[in-house]
């Protein structure tokens, strides 16, 4: 007597367990990327690169005269290092930089390394991984993924952001606080409540205001940010509420240039 798995034998005697036939799914190469590009993969791939680059072989290079200017300031007591670097001085730059390594100092002196040279420089490592992820923000929101992409794998991989990643200096600071200016203005702009603008019109205010006093010639940013509402503004001058974001943003830029002012007397006046 002959049962249906029988039958199902007889009419496929080819078939054997373990064996894919032409009905079963089988997965391709180009499947596996599509899924993988579907995924958050890339840019994880692009944040170890950055990483990679800026956490490698941080001792390789000996602390230099500039370096030596940033880790005694470092050591100072914060708020000595703020009313005498803040004159411009006995110091040519803003005391942001300085106070922000001293206390990465501090938290590095929990685990014994206050004193390591490698460990110091993780703070501009960071900040230049920060800088990337950025950039990767700021260009998908504004030119699609794969724009977004290219741009971050770029910057993660530029042999000058590398460098001032792992140089115990003020320019990497700066750059990630440019970066983050600009994110923060753009998603501020594209806040369709005042209250979701808030959050980030405070902190373009504060980025940009950190930048400020980390490194002056983040000063030739605020005329770029008046520039770009003013563009913004134009642009979209007949969709609602465009006007409204444009007197949001001259406030907060007005407020920063206020602020800044004290220093900027210090530096030019």
């Amino acid at each position: 007597m002959t049962t249906p798995n029988d039958s199902t034998e007889m009419l496929h005697p080819e078939k054997t367990v373990g064996q894919p036939t032409s009905d079963d799914p089988q997965i391709r190469p180009t499947d596996l990327l599509s899924r993988a590009y579907a995924s958050h993969l890339p840019e994880w791939l692009v944040i170890a690169v950055a990483a990679l680059t800026r956490l490698w072989r941080l001792n390789y290079h000996s602390i230099w005269f500039d370096e030596s200017v940033s880790l005694n300031w470092s050591g100072a007591d914060p708020s000595y290092t703020w009313r005498v670097t803040f004159q411009l001085i006995e110091e040519k730059h803003p005391p942001v930089y300085y106070v922000s390594l001293h206390y990465w100092r501090e938290l590095l002196g929990l685990f014994g390394l206050s004193h390591a040279d490698a460990a110091i420089r993780v703070f501009g490592s960071l900040l230049g991984i920060l800088t990337v992820v950025g950039m990767l923000l700021l260009v998908k929101r504004l030119s699609g993924r794969p724009t977004g992409l290219l741009t971050a794998l770029l910057v993660a991989l530029s042999p000058v952001l590398v460098w001032y990643s792992q140089e115990l200096r003020m320019f990497q600071p700066a750059a990630t606080g440019a970066v983050g200016t600009a994110y923060a203005l753009l998603r501020a702009w594209e806040g369709q409540t005042w209250q979701r603008r808030f959050g980030w019109w405070l902190l373009f205010a504060l980025v940009l205001e950190a930048a400020l006093h980390t490194y002056l010639f983040s000063a030739f940013v605020a005329p770029a940010v008046g520039l770009t509402l003013l563009a913004l503004a134009i642009a979209g001058r007949k969709t609602p509420g465009t006007w409204q974001r444009f007197g949001e943003g001259l406030v907060a830029l007005t407020a920063v240039t206020l602020l800044f002012l004290p220093l900027a007397n210090n530096a030019w006046g």
